[in-house]
């Protein structure tokens, strides 16, 4: 990949955060025994809105997840995806600018995202991948066709790239505000890849991204294959139905023993939510957009005139 990935900068979208209302149950705590969680679930209700800045116990979570960072995992049939989609749709709507590496291409049919983008397949020079795309934020980057290597190269390229201009708007007063979505991220930040050295942009965004502004939401289905660095950076986290006991025992080191338990039995939607020293389980609504992405094309350039032609 060349430098800055052939990235060139473009402005951000504008964009009109959805204001749908869904219902969400309540929350279970670890006070209670395991024998109170379906009563809890199914006794009592709060209104819950899509675009508030309330999740959970969690009252400000656009700047919890701003100064921390975030964390999804769940097996297959979880929701962890629709949840990354009402999250994201929260930040949307109170000003945060997003970017979504999604390869599974279920954020084209479902999230509110405004535009979507769709990665060629790079050229090559010798042996290095490079594109020439356009940088775009409150965007769904289609990475379906790439392999993992491309995949991973082309998030290099732009995450350096935008770790740059961050730091730059910094310095001019002006800090950034955005999040990245990684769909999948266990083909992006794999178990042990943050200690390489080929992967030092990556480390540098998760680990110092926040201090410029920029933040991440993780999504995974293997937990057990993801990096436990990335888990640990995140300040909060959502466990879905778990799978396999490799991922309960990778689990324990942030769940108790006896909510894990109860997420093997987990319907769609339903999820721990853990943030410091304190977790809750909690029913959140499948996501749905009412306005689903549209394609990004990229503005021609202006034809000049005879005139303009020979004057300039």
């Amino acid at each position: 990949m060349d430098d800055g990935s052939g990235v060139n900068t473009t402005k951000r979208n504008n964009y009109q955060p959805e204001s749908s209302v869904a219902t969400t149950k309540t929350l279970y705590d670890t006070t209670h025994t395991n024998n109170e969680v379906s009563e809890l679930l199914d006794n009592s209700q709060n209104n819950y809105s899509s675009s508030s800045d309330e999740v959970s116990y969690i009252t400000n979570f656009t700047n919890t997840i701003l100064k921390e960072c975030g964390f999804i995992s769940g097996g297959r049939g979880s929701g962890k995806s629709r949840l990354g989609m009402l999250l994201t749709n929260i930040l949307l709507a109170n000003g945060v600018m997003v970017k979504v590496m999604d390869s599974s291409r279920q954020w084209l049919k479902h999230s509110s995202v405004p535009t979507y983008y769709t990665i060629p397949i790079p050229k090559y020079g010798g042996y290095i991948a490079y594109w020439d795309l356009p940088n775009l934020w409150n965007t769904i980057y289609d990475c379906s066709r790439l392999s993992t290597i491309e995949l991973t190269e082309l998030v290099k390229g732009m995450m350096k790239e935008d770790f740059q201009e961050a730091v730059t708007l910094d310095e001019q007063g002006t800090p950034q505000r955005a999040c990245y979505i990684f769909e999948e991220s266990q083909n992006l930040i794999p178990s042990g890849s943050l200690r390489r050295n080929d992967y030092q942009e990556v480390n540098r965004f998760v680990t110092q991204g926040r201090n410029y502004g920029l933040s991440y939401i993780a999504i995974t289905q293997r937990l057990a294959t993801t990096d436990t660095t990335l888990v640990e950076l995140s300040g909060v986290k959502f466990f879905g139905k778990v799978e396999g006991e490799n991922t309960v025992r990778k689990a324990k080191a942030w769940v108790n023993k006896k909510l894990l338990e109860t997420s093997r039995d987990f319907p769609v939607g339903r999820f721990i939510v853990q943030h410091g020293t304190y977790a809750k389980i909690e029913q959140f609504p499948c996501f749905e957009t009412l306005h689903k992405p549209q394609r990004y094309i990229e503005p021609k350039p202006e034809k000049k005139g005879f005139w303009s032609r020979i004057f300039g």
